[in-house]
């Protein structure tokens, strides 16, 4: 009756300069829970308070092919880059999401969908491709992001991670982000390129 958490990688530690990377998940068999059904190939969950060192989630894929996922009472969240609210300093970025085939989602609420989710950092060159085929679609309580950007960082340096954090809003960047929607697909819902809650948004893209 809880929630469901699947991660072809995670990492959870507080160490400077993590990276998780070179994740891959595949999905080719139904999934039902009655709770939210979260779904990621690289993770960086950190739950000890908050930590503002450095990392990267990188070069991460979730595909789902041919498979019908269901959340009775709630959500399903799918993301092939993700970095929870406390992992402050993190950069998701050229990580990508695919859904094709057959594939079906059934959810009481929301379903979201991104190529790069960062809650409290920077989303960058994240991508997420629909490729769908006969009667399979995505209803309208569907929500896709290229890049996602919650938070974030004050200050962007080069490298694109947060070089400080002070009082106020948070800011982070959603750059460069790419949602492709190809052949017979059916996608009702928003669609965002890429999106930043506080930050700049630039250079994203939406191919229909």
């Amino acid at each position: 009756t809880g929630s469901l958490i699947i991660f072809a990688g995670l990492s959870q530690g507080k160490s400077d300069g993590i990276t998780i990377k070179d994740c891959h998940f595949i999905i080719e068999d139904n999934i039902t829970t009655k709770g939210n059904l979260e779904l990621a190939g690289g993770a960086n969950i950190f739950t000890g308070g908050q930590t503002k060192n450095e990392r990267i989630v990188s070069n991460n894929s979730l595909t789902v092919r041919d498979a019908v996922l269901v959340s009775e009472n709630s959500v399903i969240e799918i993301y092939s880059g993700f970095a929870n609210e406390n992992a402050l300093n993190t950069l998701v970025i050229d990580n990508e999401t695919t859904v094709d085939g057959n594939s079906k989602f059934e959810a009481e609420s929301n379903v979201i969908i991104s190529g790069g989710y960062a809650r409290a950092g920077n989303a960058n060159r994240n991508k997420v491709l629909i490729s769908l085929i006969n009667t399979a679609s995505l209803s309208d309580n569907t929500i896709i992001y290229g890049g996602y950007s919650g938070y974030g960082a004050n200050d962007v340096g080069e490298t694109g991670y947060m070089k400080k954090i002070e009082g106020g809003i948070i800011k982070g960047n959603a750059d460069g982000n790419t949602v492709t929607i190809k052949g017979d697909s059916i996608v009702a819902g928003k669609v965002y390129g890429g999106y930043s809650e506080h930050g700049i948004a630039n250079n994203n893209t939406i191919n229909i």
